[in-house]
């Protein structure tokens, strides 16, 4: 299994659809930090105007925003329509008579997670890096009502790092699966964009914007009342994400189950 992970990574990393994406997530993190809403923060900071170190805070979410909203579709057009172009030129077939099947499916998917959350979190680095090092030095800190201090460099960013990847990886592997139910490389790439969507209106309009997808990313300065209030909202914004990724394993595992031939 190990040459068969090894060989699904390779063909993942230096896929031209994940490159491909990578470069166009940069550009809109590119693009977002010349918004005022960026920049006006960054110039505060810099002239020692009162405010602006919280408002440079926030600036690094900002950054991404727009970015977020359609991180869904560059999860899954990064590489989980691979298995639909393997089913068409034969590779499937090839895999079977040299390996066992669930190896292939299992390694697939595995690679396919990695590079779907590393579509997601290598452009949220990039910002990251680009105001860290680049623009102006940056200090996340927030300061709970009961004392305890989120810092920076061991919780902040670990955070949303940790967030981001999960995010990817939870739609990228949603939209494998659909991959082997659904033979239409269109609908397997677009429909991971379409749940987003709906799942946020739906919450929307039933008022329960604390389990909203854009919760991870949207903590700085909410008022909480003590660290578990903080917790919980980690908790809140973590649950959509771990839901969508722990049933689509489970299904791809019912399929490995039950799949006989027609892999």
């Amino acid at each position: 299994m190990k040459k068969i992970l090894k060989l699904e990574l390779s063909r993942a990393l230096f896929n031209i659809n994940f490159i491909l994406v990578i470069a166009i997530g940069l550009i809109i993190i590119l693009v977002a930090l010349k918004i005022d809403n960026i920049s006006v923060p960054l110039r505060y900071y810099r002239l020692n105007i009162f405010g602006g170190r919280e408002l440079l805070n926030i600036a690094w979410f900002f950054s991404f925003e727009f970015f977020i909203i359609f991180a869904p579709l560059f999860a899954a057009y990064a590489y989980s329509d691979s298995y639909i172009a393997d089913r068409l030129i034969g590779y499937v077939t090839f895999v079977k008579l040299r390996s066992a099947k669930n190896k292939y499916i299992i390694s697939k998917a595995i690679a396919n997670a990695i590079i779907g959350g590393l579509t997601v979190l290598i452009p949220i680095l990039g910002s990251y890096l680009i105001i860290r090092f680049f623009l102006s030095p940056m200090c996340f800190t927030v300061c709970l009502p009961d004392g305890w201090i989120i810092s920076s460099s061991l919780v902040t960013v670990l955070i949303v790092f940790t967030a981001s990847f999960l995010f990817g990886a939870a739609f990228a592997t949603f939209s494998l699966v659909l991959s082997t139910l659904i033979h239409n490389r269109y609908m397997v790439i677009g429909f991971p964009l379409f749940l987003f969507f709906a799942y946020e209106i739906l919450i929307g309009q039933h008022g329960w914007s604390f389990v909203s997808l854009f919760t991870l990313y949207y903590w700085q300065g909410a008022g909480f009342i003590n660290t578990f209030d903080f917790l919980l909202h980690l908790v809140h914004g973590s649950l959509p994400i771990l839901i969508l990724l722990g049933l689509s394993i489970l299904i791809l595992l019912f399929y490995l189950l039950n799949a006989k031939e027609n892999i």
